[in-house]
This record gives structure tokens, sequence and C-alpha cells, in this order.
């Protein structure tokens, strides 16, 4: 996309008045922003710029019609991130409440998670796993038989049917609460 940009610039020095340039090379910069924006994790500020670019006059069809891609699907992840996050903070309130069993449990529904392995939600993943090796530890402490399953600590591989059955089931009580 740089050597795209610079293209317009110069179609731009050439043709000061190309509005097809100058409508071009918006959409190139602010598409370029929320590409940048995604490494940030700044997803809602992403779909923003996405949006941007698809509303863009006399511009680059293909790129609107990757913006018009990109939103949709940030817009999907903005709403599974909201989910994880609240399945995160049931947990830590469970873990406060000494509940550490329940807190593993609520746990298990991001660490289990096929798109909790994705790099959208790798940050909540890492803050789930790391919450669970504390509950695994007072759970110890308190003398308790804890097996630290070697796959919630690996990113090999989705969870069994087995496993998402249940979390489906979680899922849906704690959204009830």
């Amino acid at each position: 996309y740089k050597k795209a940009e610079i293209s317009f610039q110069n179609a731009l020095k050439r043709k000061s008045n190309a509005p097809e340039a100058k409508a071009m090379l918006k959409q190139t910069k602010t598409y370029r922003s929320g590409l940048a924006m995604v490494t940030q994790r700044d997803y809602a500020g992403a779909r923003r710029a996405f949006n941007k670019v698809a509303s863009i006059d006399k511009g680059y069809e293909l790129m609107v019609k990757r913006s018009r891609d990109n939103s949709a699907e940030l817009k999907k992840v903005i709403k599974r991130r909201g989910q994880l996050n609240k399945f995160y903070k049931q947990a830590q309130i469970m873990t406060s409440n000494y509940e550490y069993s329940a807190s593993n449990d609520s746990l298990a529904l991001i660490i289990d998670s096929r798109q909790s392995k994705s790099r959208y939600y790798e940050d909540i993943r890492h803050k789930a796993l790391a919450l669970k090796q504390k509950n695994n530890d007072a759970l110890r402490a308190l003398g308790y038989t804890v097996s630290d399953s070697s796959s919630d600590y690996s990113d090999i591989g989705p969870g069994s049917a087995k496993d998402e059955a249940r979390n489906k089931r979680l899922a849906k009580k704690i959204t009830r609460q």
C-alpha cells in the first residue's frame, strides 16, 4: 500500500486537480491507518477507518471491497471480544470470592474456545491462562489436587466437541446472571 500511496502522490504532482488520484490517495492513507490500528488492537478505530475508506467517492473499488470486508470482520471481533471479556471479568469476581473452581470453569470458555487462539483474542486468552494458574495455585495451597492440562497452555488445536458443548452450557449460564 505504501507503493500505491507513492504512485498517487506522483500522479497528483503531475496533475494536482485530479479528483480520482486525490480520492485514491486519501483511501490508501486511511486504509493503511486502519491496518496499523488493527496491529495496535484498536479494533473500533480500525473499523471506523475502514468504513471511511469505503465511503470515499471516486475511489478504488477493490479497496472499498476490502475495507467493507475488514469492517464486517472487525464488527464480529469487537462483539466476541466483549463476550470473552465478560467471561474473564466474571472469572475475576469468582476468584476474588475464593470460588477458584467456578472461576476456572468460566475461564474454560475463553481458553478452550477455538477463536481465542486467533490474534484478535490472544491478549484475553493470555490473561485467562494467568488467572487460571493463579486459581490452580490457590487450590493447591488449600490441599486440592489440580492437574494442569498441557493443552490449556499451548496453542495447538481446538478443544474437543465435549469441551465445546460444556462451554456453551456455561456461557448460557453466565450470560443469564
